[in-house]
Parts: structure tokens; sequence; C-alpha cells
């Protein structure tokens, strides 16, 4: 997760330093409600959101300054359902403009995030196959018209034994 969440830091102080705008994904969104769509049925709600404002004559900006809290992944399988979706998220999004679907960006990022902590260079091969895994897996789900379904339910929680704790979904 640290070299993940780095990669994205890195990726949106870059698109910011190039475009003057970045891909509002992965971080705490603060936004005028009549700024954007409703997400209802959104894959990638932060892609939808951030498409809106963006069509709305809004920017959306990364204030690297600012802090947030995220919950860490509870493991490997947590971690590949998350990059899945969101991969998948993004490849529905003709014109994305999330680092993950910018080599251009992500590249560099990636450097940049290992140049910050040197110890993160452990994680890099391990972290890559997870990425190229989770892209392919959600390339071939795009395919599949089904497994839409699967994505558009907003996972949360993972745990061990596959119960899921879904938004907006009765569990049990």
């Amino acid at each position: 997760d640290d070299l993940i969440w780095a990669v994205l830091s890195e990726a949106k102080k870059l698109q910011i330093a190039r475009y003057g705008v970045s891909h509002l994904g992965a971080v705490m969104v603060a936004f005028k409600p009549e700024s954007a769509a409703s997400v209802e049925g959104a894959v990638n709600d932060d892609e939808q959101i951030g498409f809106s404002i963006r069509i709305n004559g809004y920017k959306t900006r990364f204030v690297d300054q600012a802090t947030a809290y995220f919950d860490a992944s509870a493991s490997i399988g947590h971690i590949i359902q998350r990059r899945k979706r969101m991969y998948f998220g993004h490849m529905n999004y003709k014109n994305s403009i999330a680092p993950s679907m910018q080599a251009k960006i992500a590249a560099p990022a990636l450097f940049k995030a290992i140049f910050a902590k040197p110890s993160r260079i452990t994680w890099a091969l391990p972290t890559l196959f997870i990425e190229v895994f989770c892209r392919l897996a959600a390339w071939r789900d795009t395919r599949k018209p089904a497994k839409r379904d699967h994505y558009t339910r907003w996972v949360t929680t993972y745990a061990k034994n596959t119960a899921l704790a879904i938004h907006g979904i009765p569990s049990g």
C-alpha cells in the first residue's frame, strides 16, 4: 500500500505541474454538489465525479499538503480486489486522466516515490506484478458485460472468508 499511495501522490503532483489539473481519484474529495452529476451506477465513482466537474468548467486539483488517513489493505487479496476495480473503472472512461492509465505520468512517479524513500525498492517488483495482473484481469472483465455489476458494488472491506461489507447492499 505504501508504494501504491506514494506513486499516486507523486503522479498527481506531476499532473498538476504538467497540466494544471489532476485526476480526482483515490483521495479525499471536496466539491460543491451542484458541480457534479450523480454517481449512481458508476463503476468508478471518483472518475465519474472528476469527469462531471471538468465538464461543468471546474478544475480538479491535488493538494499535497492536505492530510488524509486511509484504511490499509487487509491482505494481498484486498489490494488485488481494489486495484482490479480501479482499473476496470478507468477502462470504462475513454478519456480517463487517471495516472495509472498514463505511462508518461506513472513511470516517473514510480521512480520519484522510490527516490523519496529508497526502502520502497523492496516492494517495486511485487507491486509491478500486482499492477500488471490487475490491469490484465480488469481488461479481460471489460469484455464481459455481466461482470459490470460485480464492479459497481462499492467494496469497502475484505476479509479472508470473502465476506464483504458493501455500501448499499445489506449484509447477510
